[in-house]
């Protein structure tokens, strides 16, 4: 199976989840031009500043609010699967591409797993806990993943924290550090983070050019 995530650039693909930090020029507090509702995340504000067509249907992008998104840290991107595939794309699918392409791309695998939905205690969702270490960029992103459903529609829940450090080792020894002091509460807020509603008749836009 095709995997989804381009761990350095985040760039969607088939059957994945975790999708893109693409540089806006556009300030994160968008919410006067966005239609998505603030959403509430460890007690700070987010607000979307960019909805975009992905390859199977389109992704949501929030930051914290008065922050720039290319000089954020933190960063939450809703992935909706709303385009049919065959056979149709499962939580379960989902992570497992996640799984094979953080592998694939050198990223460092820290927890997979399958767990209860805390937003639907009859359903279950998956979870996948990686890093990837830039050290031509002296930084590394942190990525915590939940898959799971919202109606008939497959979602990503996807929660990047960015570390910094002076080289490879001091990337990853931050990227662990920050997993062991702050990946426990991250990840049960990840979990029960409500999936936003898009708004009716709201068309993604088109992605930015790589190529500039």
């Amino acid at each position: 199976m095709a995997a989804l995530h381009d761990g350095r650039h985040g760039v969607a693909a088939v059957l994945a989840v975790c999708v893109a930090v693409l540089a806006a020029g556009v300030a994160a507090d968008a919410s006067q031009s966005q239609p998505f509702k603030p959403i509430v995340f460890q007690e700070r504000t987010y607000d979307c500043f960019k909805y975009e067509k992905i390859d199977l249907g389109a992704g949501a992008y929030f930051v914290p609010r008065r922050q720039k998104p290319d000089a954020a840290d933190d960063m939450i991107i809703f992935n909706y699967y709303t385009k049919p595939i065959d056979p149709p794309l499962t939580e379960e699918r989902a992570a497992v591409a996640v799984v094979q392409r953080t592998l694939a791309n050198g990223g460092n695998l820290v927890a997979k797993f399958r767990a209860p939905d805390p937003l639907d205690k009859s359903a279950h969702a998956y979870f996948v806990y990686f890093f990837y270490v830039y050290p031509d960029d002296r930084q590394g992103d942190v990525w915590m993943t939940k898959l799971t459903r919202s109606g008939d529609t497959v979602v990503g829940v996807n929660y990047r924290h960015r570390v910094h450090g002076r080289d490879a080792d001091t990337i990853g020894a931050h990227a662990k550090e920050w997993l062991v002091r702050y990946g426990k509460p991250a990840g049960l807020a990840l979990g029960s983070l409500a999936i936003p509603h898009v708004p009716d008749r709201l068309a993604p836009t088109e992605p930015a050019d790589p190529r500039g």
